[in-house]
């Protein structure tokens, strides 16, 4: 209940305050919407109650009257009850019969708000790839406290390799604070280029990357979609605009895909400018580290035991019985081979319609058939395009370390490079997440996914 008849009470004691810091109405949707539409705090207030005591005005006129002499005109009740010709103690019960109704009328405009506000956010994200995410509770849970804390950043990055499950995590976090209606407005903007399908194709969906004007302008338009907004704007018009409503009241943007923006460092200064109390939630395969004022939450492979909760929920997803049924010493092998990659995972299962698994990881190890290829290049293939020849001999040295890892001179004594220039390197390769660094701060060790190691054996092939 987000509002009581204690706390309407309370607001209509403000209704005519000048000073007013604070609502009593603040978590309102309608609140809000007034104030992403250019209204002070003193002003949403006001607007709150003009218009619901005005509706309370069409079913009982005297209540409606009751309420503003009391509060909006500010008489006492002995004044009151003289001008209505009425006993005291009877304006003092008609007054608490008129708050209980002003509140029944509050909380089904602002359920009947919140329910297209609802409609229209859903509308917004993209369609539903999964029905029943797997091993995302701690991860979920952090990146909610992230978004929710006002001493955190307002900025917050979801990172880690292709297929890992961000822009999953970053979806049915959008959709939790969608039903809980912990923003004022939300929008999801994707600078996604390519998508893969678990058949093992890869559709191309943008010809070109997008730049910083491009996203800041999808996020412009998604949040004017229902509302006038001037027309043959300049782009610093638009952002004016856009940073003047994201000060107002809290909203949370979702950007997919960062690392496909054609200019990042261009970017993240808007983004920076137009947060707080706003929140940007961003996605992307290249990490931010070197970037200020930006939380990092790094998406890990999954457990062993929530990969093969994966495959069996997919198996009796995609009704392949026999593999949902399947003894857990059956399906270890595909996690000792692809590792807790979700993609990679789901691209096992769909494979094990036309083939057997010791096929499919086979295929998997020799980089063989036309989907596992398609996996591979759309995982790692732009990240192995922009590596630098030091970077690459570092990167294929991986497997060579221990499964469980290596600190720096065990990684520069396998490759064979200066421990300063392997350290460079390894810096450059965490962040394009394509090596993991695992340990405090006084302690590091290097790190690969299973699918990374798996895909290294064939990397020859590239070079």
């Amino acid at each position: 209940m987000l509002v009581t008849t204690s706390s309407v009470h309370s607001a209509l004691k403000h209704w005519r305050d000048t000073s007013l810091h604070e609502s009593d109405l603040k978590s309102l949707l309608l609140y809000q919407r007034a104030q992403t539409r250019g209204a002070t705090p003193l002003e949403a207030h006001r607007q709150v109650l003009d218009s619901t005591v005005t509706a309370l005005g069409e079913l009982h006129p005297h209540d409606a009257q009751l309420l503003h002499l009391r509060f909006r005109d500010g008489m006492t009740g002995r004044f009151v009850s003289r001008q209505l010709h009425l006993a005291e103690s009877t304006i003092f019960a008609q007054q608490r019969e008129a708050i209980e109704r002003l509140t029944t009328i509050i909380q089904r405009q602002e359920a009947q708000l919140r329910s297209t506000y609802r409609t229209r956010w859903e509308r917004r994200l993209e369609d539903l790839a999964y029905t029943n995410l797997v091993g995302i509770e701690e991860n979920l849970a952090t990146l909610s406290s992230a978004l929710l804390q006002p001493d955190r950043s307002h900025v917050v990055a979801v990172e880690g390799i292709g297929g890992i499950g961000k822009s999953s995590l970053a979806d049915k976090l959008a959709r939790d604070m969608v039903a809980k209606v912990a923003f004022a407005d939300i929008a999801w903007v994707t600078a996604r280029q390519q998508s893969f399908n678990l058949g093992g194709s890869i559709r191309q969906e943008r010809p070109s990357s997008i730049n910083a004007e491009g996203v800041t302008t999808l996020i412009f338009d998604q949040l004017w979609e229902d509302e006038a907004a001037p027309l043959a704007l300049s782009f610093d018009e638009r952002l004016a605009l856009l940073e003047r409503r994201l000060k107002r009241a809290a909203h949370l943007i979702v950007v997919d895909n960062l690392e496909t923006v054609a200019d990042v460092e261009a970017l993240l200064p808007i983004l920076r400018r137009l947060a707080n109390p706003s929140h940007f939630l961003l996605t992307s395969r290249s990490g931010l580290l070197g970037q200020a004022g930006i939380y990092h939450l790094p998406l890990r492979e999954m457990s062993k035991d929530h990969a093969i909760q994966l495959v069996r929920q997919e198996a009796a997803e995609q009704n392949i019985t026999s593999l949902a049924g399947a003894p857990e010493e059956e399906l270890i092998p595909i996690f000792d081979t692809v590792g807790g990659n979700p993609l990679a995972l789901r691209l096992v299962v769909g494979q094990l319609h036309v083939h057997t698994l010791d096929h499919v990881l086979w295929r998997l190890r020799a980089a063989r058939g036309q989907p596992i290829l398609n996996l591979y290049t759309y995982v790692f293939r732009n990240a192995w395009d922009s590596l630098g020849e030091e970077d690459r001999r570092v990167f294929l040295a991986m497997p060579l370390v221990t499964e469980q890892g290596g600190d720096l001179e065990q990684v520069a004594d396998v490759s064979g490079l200066p421990v300063d220039v392997t350290g460079d390197s390894l810096a450059r390769l965490v962040a394009r997440n394509l090596v993991e660094a695992r340990g405090a701060f006084n302690q590091k060790h290097y790190t690969i996914h299973s699918l990374t190691r798996t895909f290294l054996h064939e990397i020859a092939r590239w070079t």
